[in-house]
C-alpha cells in the first residue's frame, strides 16, 4: 500500500483519539453524574454500580462517536461506535439486548433528520416552528435509550426524568454553543427559531443575538419550552429516586441565566 494510505489512516486514527477525550470531557460534565448519579440513589451495590459506569460511558461514547461519524463520513467512528454499543448490548441480557438494539436503530433516524436541518439552517431558509418541534423532540430521544437502561439495571421506569434532563440539556447546549455552531454551520436552536421569524442576517455574536431574540419574542417562546419542560415534573415523586430531579432544574436555571432572566435560585454561570 501507498505511503499517502498510511499517513490517511494515521490521522484518521489520531483524529479518532482526540475525538475520545472531547467526548469522555463532554459527558463527564453532565450525563456521566447524572446516569451514574440516578444508579446510585437506587442502589448501594458496588459491581452493579461499577457495571452502571461502564454501560452509559459506552452507550454515550456510541452516541457521540455516531454524530462524528454521520459529520465526517469516516468510517473509523463508525466502527468505534457500533463498538461502543457491542459494549453495552454485552453487559444485559440477551432480550434486553435485542431491545437496545431495536431502539439504537429508531435513534439513529435523526441524524438523517438532522442532515436536512443542517442543509436548510446553511441557505438561511425559515423554519416552521413544527419543524423545530421535530427537531428538538427527536434530538432528545436518546434519552429514552438510556432511560430504559436504567429500568433493566434497577427496575423502576425513570423514562421522563431522563427525558426532561437531556431535552433541558440540548437547550441549554444550543445557548452555550450559539456561537460555536454558528461557526461550524450546526444545527441549533436558537439559530432556527430567528430563521423562522423570517431573519436571513443571523448575528454570529451571542450578545447580539440575544438583544434580537428578545425583540422578536424568541425568549419569551424558548422560556415557555423550559417551563413547560419543568411543569411535567413538578409534584413528581420518585421517592428514592428524587434527587434525579435536582440536574434538572438546576439547567433550567442555567438557561435562565444566559437569557437574563430572574433566576430562582442563585446560580454560577456554565461559563
Amino acid at each position: 500500500m501507498s505511503e499517502g494510505y498510511y499517513e490517511s489512516t494515521l490521522r484518521t486514527e489520531e483524529a479518532l483519539k482526540e475525538a475520545l477525550k472531547i467526548i469522555d470531557r463532554r459527558i463527564s460534565h453532565h450525563s456521566i453524574p447524572l446516569y451514574f448519579g440516578i444508579m446510585a440513589a437506587g442502589t448501594d451495590d458496588e459491581q452493579l454500580l461499577k457495571k452502571a459506569k461502564t454501560v452509559f460511558t459506552a452507550a454515550l461514547r456510541g452516541m457521540y462517536l455516531y454524530d462524528r461519524y454521520h459529520e465526517t463520513g469516516e468510517n473509523i467512528f463508525l466502527a468505534a461506535a457500533e463498538a461502543q454499543m457491542e459494549i453495552v448490548y454485552g453487559e444485559m441480557q440477551p432480550k434486553q439486548a435485542i431491545e437496545l438494539r431495536m431502539l439504537w436503530e429508531d435513534l439513529l433516524k435523526f441524524f438523517d433528520f438532522e442532515v436536512e436541518i443542517r442543509e436548510k439552517q446553511h441557505i438561511k431558509k425559515q423554519f416552521s416552528r413544527k419543524e423545530i418541534d421535530r427537531y428538538m423532540e427527536l434530538k432528545s430521544s436518546d434519552a429514552y435509550f438510556y432511560a430504559r437502561i436504567v429500568e433493566f439495571l434497577v427496575g423502576v421506569d425513570l423514562r421522563q426524568i431522563c427525558y426532561v434532563n437531556m431535552r433541558l440539556l440540548d437547550i441549554l447546549n444550543d445557548f452555550i454553543e450559539y456561537e460555536k455552531d454558528y461557526r461550524e454551520e450546526e444545527p441549533n436552536l436558537i439559530i432556527m427559531m430567528l430563521l423562522s421569524f423570517g431573519r436571513e442576517q443571523i448575528p454570529q455574536n451571542y450578545s447580539a443575538a440575544l438583544r434580537v431574540m428578545k425583540n422578536l419574542g424568541v425568549i419569551s417562546e424558548i422560556k415557555e419550552m423550559v417551563d413547560a419542560e419543568v411543569g411535567s415534573i413538578a409534584g413528581v415523586d420518585l421517592g428514592r429516586f428524587n434527587l434525579a430531579l435536582y440536574p434538572a432544574l438546576i439547567k433550567a436555571d442555567w438557561i435562565y441565566h444566559l437569557m437574563n432572566l430572574p433566576s430562582k435560585q442563585q446560580i454560577p454561570s456554565p461559563y
